[in-house]
């Protein structure tokens, strides 16, 4: 067993032989104190443990590669990142490596997996999402999409660029720094969803959801400890579920994206100028320079915004369960799962397809058919203009409906005009 790495007194100075055995000095004795000395040496030890590291990275594995790679990820990210990586990573790295384009590959007949962490190239990965497209699923039974597949790309790609960043840019430091053999691994395209009319959530449906969300139906346990059912004046005792029934009215009033709502804190609430700001949406993700998007509120959704900041400090979650924690995006889309089962149990349905981003769905396609200028609905709704033409595009035909009823009404004059007085007065006629 190796010895313990001391820092020890040496000729009036602090000194040290980890690492060196010419020794290491940390400042006079009589002007250092031993906690600042020990402090640097820490430091010292640290930066050895890192050399030493790097001299063993080329022997890391594709596996081993990603599995601190999901560390990193399970300490610092979401649960649901987490669960997605580590499933397509396991995926990848259980891959048996074939020939690609003609081609063989390095390690043909091994599991990726098994690979050395510098050897994995851009044809594995392109070779693995071959073989995906043309087998289908264990979970789905189906080949590879176009949006798994992108993100399947995305997973591999952050994984191997955080394993060549070093500690200094938030990475692993697992590769080394030129290591990049994926950086022009295109991402791929997504076929924009064609959205109708039908895939709107009618005003009925808004209605039932808007009915049932603070209702509690669950059954409550008496003193004798038997279980019984809710009588109806007990229907809405649970003050965390009318904090999601007010979740689903601000929804459908500003159009917000489900995480941006889950987001939001109590500063974020500008009751003077009539302001929601949200400081983390989508968008300032991807934005080079990020903006805050500020979403106008009129009276009733102000006073559901007051209502839910009340008692509480700035920098609290403005939405909130009953332990205190903030409402997350799965927690919301599995809350309204139930609200819309139980609306079905008394013959009020509302569709699978309706979710809470259907809201914003809406938001966008009533804004765009009332004729408010689309650059105006994409800066009310956080997104591109780009976006609202590709997805929306299909709403905003007022302008396009005006002039098709001109164009028609003009031929019609004008062919009335020129053709009555070229005519014959009788008919000629048809001989067979």
């Amino acid at each position: 067993m190796p010895r313990q790495s001391k820092l020890r007194k040496k000729d009036g100075h602090w000194f040290s032989q980890a690492g060196n055995r010419q020794g290491a000095y940390f400042g006079r004795i009589d002007q250092v104190s031993y906690t600042e000395a020990k402090r640097n040496f820490s430091k010292y030890l640290a930066t050895l443990s890192h050399q030493t590291r790097q001299s063993r990275l080329p022997t890391l594995s594709v596996a081993e590669v990603c599995d601190v790679h999901l560390a990193f990820i399970e300490r610092n990210r979401s649960a649901a990142l987490y669960r997605q990586r580590k499933s397509l990573l396991n995926q990848l790295c259980n891959h048996c490596v074939g020939d690609w384009n003609q081609q063989r590959l390095p390690g043909k007949g091994e599991l990726v997996g098994k690979l050395r962490g510098t050897v994995l190239a851009r044809g594995h990965v392109d070779q693995y999402l071959d073989h995906r497209r043309s087998m289908p699923s264990r979970q789905t039974g189906k080949p590879l999409g176009d949006k798994a597949r992108r993100a399947v790309v995305i997973a591999i790609k952050a994984c191997w660029n955080w394993a060549a960043n070093t500690a200094d840019d938030g990475g692993g430091g697992l590769l080394p720094e030129d290591h990049r053999p994926l950086a022009k691994l295109p991402r791929g395209y997504i076929q924009p969803k064609d959205l109708s009319e039908a895939d709107l959530p009618t005003d009925e449906e808004i209605e039932i959801i808007h009915r049932w969300s603070a209702v509690d139906l669950s059954k409550v346990r008496e003193a004798s400890g038997r279980w019984r059912v809710r009588t109806p004046d007990e229907y809405y005792a649970n003050p965390e579920w009318r904090v999601f029934a007010d979740l689903m009215q601000v929804y459908d009033a500003t159009g917000a994206r489900t995480g941006e709502l889950c987001a939001v804190l109590v500063r974020d609430v500008m009751v003077r100028t009539r302001q929601l700001c949200l400081g983390r949406h989508k968008r300032s993700q991807t934005l080079s320079n990020p903006t805050v998007r500020n979403i106008q509120l009129d009276t009733e959704i102000i006073k559901i915004l007051t209502r839910n900041a009340h008692g509480k400090q700035t920098d609290d979650p403005l939405f909130t369960r009953l332990d205190g924690r903030a409402w997350t995006q799965e927690d919301v889309n599995r809350r309204l799962r139930v609200v819309k089962a139980a609306a079905a149990e008394h013959n009020q349905v509302v569709r699978d397809r309706i979710t809470p981003y259907s809201f914003r769905d809406l938001y966008i396609s009533e804004l765009l058919m009332i004729g408010t200028p689309p650059f105006q609905v994409a800066k009310m709704a956080g997104t591109s203009l780009r976006e609202i033409e590709r997805t929306y595009g299909h709403f905003f035909n007022r302008d396009l409906a005006a002039a098709q009823e001109k164009l028609a009404r003009t031929r019609k004059q004008h062919r009335h005009r020129g053709q009555c007085s070229k005519l014959p007065r009788e008919l000629p006629t048809a001989s067979f």
